[in-house]
Order: C-alpha cells, then structure tokens, then sequence
C-alpha cells in the first residue's frame, strides 16, 4: 500500500489547492498568469507547480493558439482532486 502522507502534506503546502482551484475553474493558465494571479513574489507558487507536477496533478500542454507555448493544465487526478477541493469550499461557505 502506497504511503500517502507525503502526496498530503504536499497539497497541505501554500498554494497548492488554490493553484488546482483555479485551473479547474478558469482551465489553462500559462505559468506567468498564474504566477501573477497567486502571489506578487513567484517563487512559492513556482515550487508548488513543481511539486504538483511530481505528484501528476498539473501537466504542461501545448497552447492551441501556439503549440511552441506550454500552459499548465489539470491531469484527471489533478481534476479529482481539484473537484474534491472545490466541494470542500462550497461546503464552508454553508
């Protein structure tokens, strides 16, 4: 059995939800959008992105506009997690 503490503790870390959040409401952002949209000092939100990478939740795709461009997307874990995060905040809104 895999041990999970380490996928959570990572998703625990500043902005890793917001950034899984954001895709999935808004979809693809390039790094430099999102970056401006997380925080006035990119480097956390660069290590996150990284991070999330790592674990398969965010992936770099193409842009369709420009195929030599990479915007970061959602894998479909990254999406049911980013779901489940979503359901979370509707709930304490309650």
């Amino acid at each position: 059995m895999e041990d999970t503490t380490d996928n959570i503790a990572a998703l625990e870390k500043t902005y890793a939800l917001r950034i899984l959040a954001l895709i999935l409401e808004e979809g693809p952002i390039s790094r430099t959008n999102l970056y401006h949209r997380m925080s006035s000092s990119p480097r956390t939100p660069q290590d996150r992105v990284k991070e999330l990478i790592e674990l398969g939740l965010l992936q770099e795709v193409p842009r369709p506009s420009d195929p030599r461009m990479r915007i970061l997307d959602l894998t479909p874990k990254g999406k049911r997690i980013a779901d489940l995060a979503s359901k979370m905040k509707k709930e304490m809104k309650k």
